[in-house]
């Protein structure tokens, strides 16, 4: 397949392992290979890095590991077709591998959480919260976002696409994309609302009470300490529905949540 006629993550998976692994490593940036102390060299097998494709399907699990004994990968991120033609980060992660780990993905019973969708520990998760971390991280992050997402950018122009989305699996996640040019798809209705009940007096702000420790005022000013909330159900719905899409080379100035983060 003439690599100018590829507009697909399908079409890429239909190509030999070769090909695909020469199109999915553009996705890792630079500055993030100097980070982990890593080269392209090392990107040429499955020692630090692999990607989890099937031919039938238009989607990509890529997992860059600093060390292949790491438990976490530093860097994952998963890739799938819209039925609109564009491609959609279903998730990103970026994890310093050196840093304290809080067991937010296992319950007190050893189940798997699923970062806290479908189970907590509650113990792990004020741990990690009362270090910094927002919900769903397992350890602090490398604040590598926009160096990814060029490479995204970079990634889906090859494919001829003007744009691409991106799935806000928490709060924060709305936010730190907002504040790289994103715009919002779905979803901003929502998150307007969440900054009026976060407003002193708002339902939001009077829904931290102090009943659980991921319920302080103090949260309502930053963006973490409300996604701290929101995980711990002051919505009264579970989070999700907020998409965003960056439009290559046009940043959105869309703000929903000027303070810090």
């Amino acid at each position: 397949m003439n690599p100018a006629s590829v507009r697909s993550l399908q079409q890429i998976n239909s190509l030999d392992q070769s090909t695909q692994r020469q199109w999915y490593v553009r996705l890792i940036p630079e500055p993030l290979l100097d980070l982990l102390g890593l080269t392209q060299e090392d990107l040429t097998t499955d020692r630090h890095i692999t990607f989890t494709t099937r031919p039938d399907k238009g989607y990509v699990k890529l997992q860059l590991h600093a060390d292949p004994s790491d438990r976490d990968a530093a860097y994952t991120i998963e890739l799938a077709d819209t039925p609109y033609g564009y491609t959609e980060a279903v998730f990103l992660s970026l994890l310093d591998p050196v840093a304290a780990r809080f067991d937010i993905d296992i319950d007190e019973q050893g189940r798997d959480t699923m970062l806290g969708t479908i189970g907590r520990n509650l113990k792990a998760e004020q741990q990690a919260m009362v270090s910094g971390l927002a919900p769903a991280q397992v350890r602090r992050g490398l604040r590598m976002a926009e160096p990814v997402f060029i490479k995204v950018d970079q990634f889906c122009a090859a494919l001829g696409q003007e744009m691409w989305v991106g799935q806000a699996f928490a709060y924060h996640n709305a936010i730190i994309f907002e504040r790289h040019g994103f715009g919002y798809l779905q979803g901003r209705e929502l998150m307007e609302e969440i900054e009026r009940g976060f407003q002193p007096g708002g339902p939001l702000y009077l829904a931290l009470d102090g009943s659980t420790p991921f319920r302080q005022s103090a949260q309502a000013g930053t963006a973490h300490g409300r996604s701290w909330a929101i995980h711990d159900g002051v919505l009264g719905a579970d989070w999700g529905g907020v998409k965003l899409f960056r439009r290559i080379g046009e940043p959105q100035q869309v703000r929903t949540f000027t303070g810090p983060y």
